[in-house]
């Protein structure tokens, strides 16, 4: 007659639980890794983008209004959103004098 004892008592189902514990907590882990890896990729490509823009701005005021360099850059440098840097871009770009490239981006916020 089989002895009456709680399943979990039972040394089979100890052994399977801590083997599906074992491995839900490993599926998790990689899991974690992934999405972690996802969301830092995304944050660096986001990082790459704001920097090439800063990089382009630069590029088109020292191309028509060098004397504007140091105040574009210290204008747009603690901008970090893509639009805001976007526009300061076209404005630089539509600008027909130095002085209304500095009026524009003095406008930025």
């Amino acid at each position: 007659m089989i002895e009456d004892t709680s399943l979990q008592e039972n040394w089979l189902y100890q052994e399977m639980f801590k083997e599906a514990h074992t491995d839900g907590r490993l599926e998790g882990i990689q899991i974690g890794r992934e999405q972690g890896l996802e969301q830092g990729l995304e944050q660096g490509l986001e990082q790459g983008r704001v920097e090439e823009a800063h990089r382009n701005i630069e590029a088109l005021v020292q191309a028509r209004f060098p004397d504007l360099l140091a105040f574009v850059q210290e204008r747009v440098a603690p901008l970090t959103d893509l639009a805001k840097l976007q526009e300061a871009l076209i404005l630089v770009g539509i600008a027909r004098t130095a002085e209304e490239a500095r009026q524009s981006l003095q406008a930025l916020r």
